[in-house]
């Protein structure tokens, strides 16, 4: 999953042991060192703080709903 995460994508990011995962958008993806630089979002999808997570923490965020 994590090979095809992509730069834009809008992904769930694992930030605790106990499963809390947070929305963010992938700003720039290094296969070589297996991170990503994302743009943590708040809950209307604006920017709130940059940093670096591991590939492996990192799934695509797929909601359907619609509202």
């Amino acid at each position: 999953m994590a090979k095809s995460i992509k730069i834009g994508n809008i992904v769930l990011v694992k930030v605790s042991d106990d499963g809390e995962e947070k929305i963010a958008r992938v700003v720039s993806v290094s296969h070589q060192n297996e991170t990503a630089m994302v743009m943590f979002l708040d809950d209307l999808f604006c920017d709130t703080y940059l940093d670096s997570v591991p590939l492996l923490n990192c799934r695509l965020y797929e909601n359907r709903k619609v509202i």
